[in-house]
């Protein structure tokens, strides 16, 4: 099979030459700490750094390109020759099959650049942040003065840093087309073998060892549900169907079953539950005509009139939900009734 030759970035890759030129034209510069660069290939500097780079050109179209424009930058230059000689005797023709072998496994490319459906790539081109997780650094003084030489009783001065470390996944080459074209085309991030299951909630970053008393608590309860009495005219509780919206500020989803009024004052005081604190709401009048027929699926509390705001949603079913019903087939006309709900709040 055939291809047209992909696009290169030579921009880049002229800039490669050219240093790589100037680099063959300078005696070598071993790299630093090396004691034996000849046997260990460790360069700074230099024809041996020119020419181990080049060796290491990975893709064929790359090497041809690099190689055109360091035979230019050289044609007349003194080291016309030994370029030459040093062309014959370490590079030899590059295979297109294996160029398209390698290209297919390191990029998940053919050759004229575009994207073998169903494959990723071994190279990394970028990442992603899927999570974070508390850590702890811990540093100690190393003694700088001659006091402290002298006294090696003295106790180092330890410094211990907490802070969020986000943690990062590899994105390979072909991946992000992958996902795209078959979410399970690529592995989840919680198959990942190294570890990563533990930051399922990637979103959430928690105190180390968070813990509230019970006046806390019960503060808190009330100034939530002091919200639900800012609007001027009463709040609401307005059934739902469809998905539940994953913030309150989002728009609401689904249609709207029924819509129950609250009392003029929502919620009584917190109350303590030993541990924790739970405010219960007054009656709820029902809703004597429901707007639609619909299979509940969640409430919303909104305040109404001037100041109108979503104050909090939660699940509703006849069981293991927020807002609980003897049914959740809700039909147009019939009258809607519900018990007054409750908040809680845990402590600890």
């Amino acid at each position: 099979m055939s291809y047209e030759p992909r696009a290169l970035d030579t921009k880049t890759l002229r800039g490669a030459a050219i240093y790589w030129a100037e680099q063959y034209q300078k005696r070598d510069i071993p790299g630093l700490g090396t004691r034996d660069p000849e046997k260990m290939g460790v360069w700074k500097g230099g024809r041996s750094l020119a020419m181990s780079q080049m060796y290491r050109c990975g893709t064929m179209d790359e090497f041809e390109y690099i190689l055109t424009v360091m035979d230019e930058i050289l044609e007349n230059t003194v080291v016309r020759g030994e370029w030459e000689r040093s062309k014959r005797e370490y590079f030899s023709h590059r295979d297109p099959e294996l160029h398209a072998q390698i290209l297919a496994d390191h990029y998940a490319i053919y050759p004229d650049g575009t994207h073998i459906p169903g494959k990723i790539g071994k190279v990394q081109v970028g990442q992603r942040q899927v999570g974070v997780e508390p850590r702890v650094e811990i540093e100690r003084d190393i003694p700088k003065t001659v006091m402290q030489l002298w006294f090696p009783t003295r106790r180092p001065i330890i410094h211990e840093r907490h802070y969020i470390h986000r943690v990062r996944w590899p994105v390979y080459a072909g991946e992000m087309i992958e996902r795209e074209a078959n979410p399970d085309g690529a592995d989840h991030i919680t198959a990942n073998p190294e570890g990563y299951e533990k930051f399922i909630e990637a979103s959430k970053v928690y105190a180390l060892d968070p813990s509230i008393n019970n006046l806390c608590v019960l503060a808190a309860l009330d100034a939530i549900t002091a919200r639900a009495d800012l609007g001027s005219t009463a709040a609401t509780i307005r059934g739902l169907d469809g998905s539940q919206p994953a913030l309150v500020d989002d728009a609401e989803t689904g249609t709207l079953g029924f819509e129950c009024t609250m009392n003029a004052t929502s919620f009584g005081a917190a109350a303590d539950t030993t541990p924790g604190g739970t405010c219960t709401a007054a009656a709820v009048t029902d809703d004597s005509s429901a707007d639609a027929t619909i299979t509940l699926s969640y409430c919303r509390i909104r305040t109404n009139g001037s100041g109108v705001d979503d104050i909090m949603d939660g699940s509703a079913g006849t069981a293991s939900a927020n807002f609980i019903f003897n049914t959740v087939s809700i039909i147009i006309t019939t009258n809607v009734s519900m018990a007054a709900p409750t908040v809680s709040l845990a402590e600890g």
